[in-house]
């Protein structure tokens, strides 16, 4: 609403958002589940655990469109640079 989408500040936060989901949900999460999937703590959430195995599917769809959304913010900049060369 307040257009503030082109500033610095919103790319540096979106651009951090994407490198900390991107480290923590797709790497990360991933592997912890796989290393513990068979281990007491999660043993004790029965065939639940599997749903651990889901959400890291979901995690690969929703880090697609952030990433479609982090590439549609910074190509107009991109753009306009090249433009301007």
């Amino acid at each position: 609403m307040a257009e503030q989408d082109r500033s610095v500040a919103f790319k540096a936060n979106l651009l951090a958002f994407v490198l900390t989901f991107f480290a923590t949900r797709i790497v990360w999460m991933p592997y912890i589940t796989a290393k513990f999937i068979h281990k007491e703590p999660l043993l004790q959430l029965g065939a639940t655990r599997y749903g651990l195995a889901v959400l890291s599917i979901l995690n690969v769809y929703w880090f697609k469109g952030i990433v479609a959304k982090l590439l549609r913010h910074m190509a107009p900049a991109a753009a306009v640079a090249t433009a301007a060369a």
